[in-house]
């Protein structure tokens, strides 16, 4: 937090006179007050070249009434202090804004502000656009100076802007970042730049006075903005606390959740570690322990198919129709009638050769027929039966609880090792980014880490098919709420190169946010298998929040006569009933918090009704039948 003062006649708030260009340099001075008894005062420079002078014709005829009385120094040792300076072969220049500025200038600058009243203070934190560069020999000059003093036992921690800090090098990231200096706070370190506007609007009237009478115009300015900041500083603190009580309520959410992420011993189970709990433990004991390796089988096939799409589309047939159109120039018109096309051997496909059994084909031709039928259509395509393909209500009217159950468990697992597996290649692409590409010495490095990077892409894409395939089948088995936001939908925005990896000293990373996937919670987070499974905890769950169809529709039905106006449907009554799982739906697919989405929302909602499974469509029917009978509450108004 930075406090403004009302600085004494020493102070330092700006100065000026370099050649015939003035640059003023302008300090802004705070005090922060650590857990302790140290108090760390924080010092930001920025120099302003818009503020230029014009020369005076006879400068000996200038008379300063509060010459260094005010914010600006005094004009006989400052000018002294430039003398020494030019004197001395050693001086150090700079390059920046197409003018030079000398350290000299900073250096008295900002020696005079940390001698203003601080005998007790023993760190003083200096905030500076080059104060990588600037630090270097800041000690050395001033023991080398007759005019720069300062006070014993001081420590200096030089510190960047954070704005400024996103154009230095990489190695300036660590040392000099305001988030890693232990006291800085919440800081960015760009005050002053926010004070130049006010101050740009009277500095050009100033180009054409002499220097006393621009000192006290630029005084006048100065003492004006320190009343103003004084006069609001209690609304204006009062407004940061609270602002910095909710940010740190939020922060150690963050920390916490992220460190129970980075514990290996809280690690999401895997379709591995699932099945073998699965065929030791098995759900019932009217289960069968065949079923589950029968589930699991019926995954594998399913990534087979995937591998296979994929391998197929990267080959498409128009790459094969040009690759013989090139063949067609090359004969000259002539046509050919004997084409040889060689074929695959079929004893080198794989594929074990079985005896025909007579009891396997009992139903003769009709059999036939069926698998020639069957046949015909590709493998890729060919649709595999899961219990997740009826869904948990009719599952449970079968009474294949069990196998729900099983299959329920080994589809957690699979999207764990999916999003595991995501989150390693997004690492990978992102290193490949930093390491290869972008310090690749020749272009054939850079074209071989170009390769890398696409086949790390064909990973991270299989990983994402597979695990929305996973989580189709979860909703499928457990539509609830609490599953729908735990295994969320991935969206391409979250699949992009990590900044946090490329771009680590990037300005504005307070308010960037990982993509949720990052931040899985592991075994801790998930539902207890041995305990039951997932389908016990939302039952135990139902039942603790009255989660019946009676008790749903008394908790959800609407109290306002204005809403019984028109006869509710099943869509409307729909809506009321569920509104829980339409808000996570909508969440999924569109920015809540962005206005201009909410025309999306329509179109969402009927997709969003198109999922509802047919029996909570019956449940809606049942609840709009009745509260069309009852209509509004007694009691109750239009508002």
């Amino acid at each position: 937090m930075i406090l403004s003062k009302i600085l004494g006649r020493e102070d330092l708030h700006s100065f000026a006179l370099l050649a015939h260009n003035q640059v003023l340099i302008y300090l802004q001075i705070g005090e922060l007050a650590t857990a302790g008894d140290t108090v760390m005062r924080q010092y930001v420079m920025d120099g302003n070249f818009t503020a230029q002078h014009m020369k005076m014709n006879k400068p000996e005829l200038d008379v300063s009434l509060s010459d260094g009385k005010g914010y600006m120094v005094s004009e006989a040792p400052y000018q002294t202090h430039l003398q020494q300076s030019l004197d001395n072969k050693e001086a150090e220049w700079m390059h920046w804004s197409s003018l030079w500025a000398r350290y000299m200038n900073t250096d008295y600058s900002i020696c005079n502000a940390l001698d203003y009243h601080s005998q007790s203070i023993q760190k003083a934190l200096v905030i500076y656009d080059v104060g990588c560069q600037w630090s270097i020999n800041f000690q050395s000059w001033v023991k080398s100076s007759c005019s720069l003093t300062l006070p014993p036992g001081l420590q200096i921690i030089p510190a960047v802007g954070k704005f400024h800090l996103a154009a230095h090098k990489l190695s300036c990231f660590s040392r000099y970042h305001l988030n890693f200096v232990k006291g800085a706070g919440h800081l960015d370190g760009e005050i002053l730049e926010t004070l130049w506007a006010p101050f740009n609007k009277i500095s050009p009237t100033a180009r054409s006075m002499t220097q006393a009478h621009r000192q006290e115009v630029y005084d006048d300015h100065m003492r004006d903005s320190n009343w103003k900041k004084i006069v609001g500083i209690v609304p204006s603190l009062l407004k940061k606390y609270k602002t910095s009580n909710k940010c740190l309520e939020e922060m150690n959410q963050a920390y916490e959740q992220l460190t129970a992420v980075l514990d290996p011993r809280d690690k999401a189970p895997t379709m591995g570690e699932a099945q073998l709990k699965l065929m030791k433990n098995p759900p019932s004991s009217s289960g069968n322990l065949s079923s589950v390796a029968w589930l699991a089988e019926g995954i594998s096939i399913e990534d087979a198919q995937d591998q296979l799409r994929s391998e197929l589309h990267q080959l498409p047939s128009l790459i094969i129709e040009k690759f013989n159109g090139k063949g067609q120039a090359f004969l000259e018109g002539l046509e050919v009638d004997d084409v040889f096309i060689s074929q695959d051997d079929p004893a080198f496909l794989g594929h074990e050769e079985v005896e025909d059994e007579g009891e396997f084909w009992e139903d003769g031709e009709e059999d036939w027929e069926a698998a020639e039928e069957e046949g015909d259509l590709a493998a890729e395509v060919m649709s595999i039966w899961m219990p997740s393909s009826i869904g948990a209500a009719k599952l449970t009217e079968l009474g294949l609880h069990a196998l729900l159950k099983e299959e329920m468990e080994l589809r957690i697992g699979q999207a764990n090792d999916c999003l595991e597996g995501l989150c390693t290649d997004l690492g990978n692409k992102a290193m490949l980014y930093w390491q290869n590409f972008w310090n690749a010495n020749s272009t054939r490095e850079g074209t071989r880490t170009k390769k890398e990077i696409q086949n790390v892409v064909s990973r991270i894409n299989k990983h994402v098919r597979s695990y929305q395939r996973s989580r189709q089948a979860i909703l499928q088995l457990e539509p609830d709420v609490s599953i729908r936001e735990k295994y969320q939908e991935i969206l391409p925005q979250g699949l992009a190169v990590s900044k946090e990896v490329t771009e680590e000293n990037r300005f504005g990373q307070g308010t960037s946010k990982m993509a949720w996937f990052w931040m899985m919670e592991g075994e801790q987070g998930q539902r207890n298998v041995d305990s039951g499974g997932l389908m016990e905890e939302s039952e135990k769950r139902k039942e603790e929040t009255g989660g019946g169809e009676d008790a749903r529709e008394e908790r959800m039905r609407p109290l306002k006569a204005g809403d019984y106006r028109k006869p509710f449907t099943k869509f409307t009554a729909g809506q009321w009933l569920f509104k829980e799982d339409m808000d996570a739906y909508d969440r999924e697919r569109r920015d809540t918090k962005d206005p201009k989405t909410i025309g999306q929302r329509t179109k969402i909602i009927q997709q969003w009704w198109e999922s509802v499974s047919n029996d909570k469509k019956a449940e809606a029917g049942r609840a709009a039948e009745k509260w069309n009978k009852l209509g509004a509450p007694k009691g109750t108004h239009e508002s």
